[in-house]
C-alpha cells in the first residue's frame, strides 16, 4: 500500500471532505479520523489544528493521509485533489 501525507491550510474541514466526494469517494465515519473511500483509493483526515502564520493570523491546518495499492492511483487522485485546493492570491 502506498500512502502521501498532505498538511492543507486555509481550507475548512467540511470543504475537503465535499472535495473527496466529488472525486468519487464515500465518508464512512465521522468525527476524527475521518475515513473516506474511493475506488482503489482511501483518505483519512487525521486531524485538524490552527497554524500560525504570524503573531496574529491564524488559520485551519488540517492533515490527511491518501492510501492507494499503487503509485499511478495515488498519484492521480492526489493531482486531483490538489486541484480543488489550489487557490489564487491577490
Amino acid at each position: 500500500m502506498h500512502h502521501k501525507n498532505l498538511e492543507i491550510r486555509g481550507i475548512p474541514l467540511s470543504q475537503l471532505i465535499i472535495y473527496l466526494r466529488e472525486l468519487g469517494g464515500e465518508q464512512l465515519t465521522d468525527p476524527f479520523p475521518v475515513l473516506i473511500k474511493g475506488d482503489k483509493w482511501q483518505a483519512e483526515l487525521l486531524r485538524q489544528e490552527e497554524a500560525a502564520i504570524t503573531s496574529r493570523f491564524r488559520v485551519n491546518a488540517v492533515f490527511l493521509v491518501f492510501k492507494a495499492p499503487c503509485e499511478e492511483v495515488l498519484d492521480d487522485v492526489v493531482a486531483r485533489f490538489r486541484k480543488k485546493t489550489i487557490r489564487v492570491g491577490g
